[in-house]
């Protein structure tokens, strides 16, 4: 009795899934073929309020070819020219990089899952080669920077990523790794759009993110961005490893990120670290 309502519920989400998956794509191309199709119903209606003298055939008609209109210039949604984006993208990671230059950070980025009680994870930037973890206590605090002795604690540069892909999935924190690793690649190529194919694969603790034709894969030639990349991965690699942290409840380590430019590859690696709870135990 209790398996059937697990298997319904179970098919019931890979149902909405899958519609979900459809509006990606869908809201995600021009319209301009549904505009042609109701400019052609304009016309049908024309003819028949032309044969007919029936009002209401007319209004249909006139309505048909606005929406027509509206379709094919316009589209579901609006774009923006990729430079405009790659500048954007680039703007705010030019004053990051030269803090990290003047802090002298010298490991990788941690990724440290939230408290029960905070929406989003901060991130962790080691200014000793011997990388010792924040403090529970220190976890806690709300600053949005904590300046400490072995390193300072941010605010993750993927935050803002984190908050669309939890519009779309909920709370992270209640799905299941497997899940997410198989549907945020999803979300990042027929929702988002961020890549032509992206894949998530995992071996013990080691978490491997590949992602093809990246839509921001020149914003990592810029120095500045290639300064970040290195340290904490880009805004792309860093909601990742963040949505990695708060679904598992563990602290991420960023290892590194490739990027392949004669491929168009960007591999960037993770591992999983202790969980928050363990952290807790150790570190109070």
């Amino acid at each position: 009795m209790t398996r059937e309502p697990a298997k319904f519920g179970r098919a019931v989400e890979e149902e909405l899934m899958r519609l979900r998956e459809k509006l990606w794509k869908t809201r995600g191309r021009k319209s301009r073929t549904t505009g042609v199709v109701y400019l052609m119903i304009s016309g049908i209606f024309l003819l028949l309020a032309y044969v007919t003298r029936y009002i209401v055939f007319e209004v249909i008609s006139i309505l048909a070819m606005l929406l027509g209109v509206v379709f094919v210039f316009i589209g579901v949604e609006p774009y923006v020219k990729m430079d405009v984006t790659n500048r954007a993208v680039i703007s705010p990671l030019v004053p990051l990089a030269s803090f990290l230059s003047h802090l002298k950070v010298e490991g990788k980025a941690i990724y440290i899952p939230p408290t029960p009680e905070q929406q989003s994870g901060k991130t962790f930037l080691s200014t000793q080669s011997v990388v010792s973890l924040p403090t529970f206590k220190e976890i806690l605090k709300e600053n949005s920077l904590i300046v400490l002795e072995g390193g300072v604690l941010i605010p993750s540069i993927g935050s803002a990523l984190l908050q669309l892909y939890e519009d779309e999935f909920g709370d992270l924190r209640k799905l299941d790794l497997e899940y997410l690793m198989a549907w945020l690649p999803r979300l990042l190529v027929d929702g988002l759009q961020v890549a032509e194919k992206v894949e998530m694969t995992r071996k013990v603790d080691d978490i491997r993110v590949k992602m093809t034709n990246s839509a921001f894969r020149s914003v990592c030639q810029h120095p500045a961005a290639k300064v970040v990349c290195e340290i904490t991965g880009c805004p792309v690699c860093s909601s990742i490893a963040e949505a990695v942290s708060k679904n598992t409840g563990r602290v991420v380590y960023f290892l590194r990120c490739e990027n392949d430019l004669v491929k168009r590859e960007i591999n960037a690696f993770y591992r999983l670290g202790q969980s928050l709870e363990e952290l807790k135990q150790d570190k109070k």
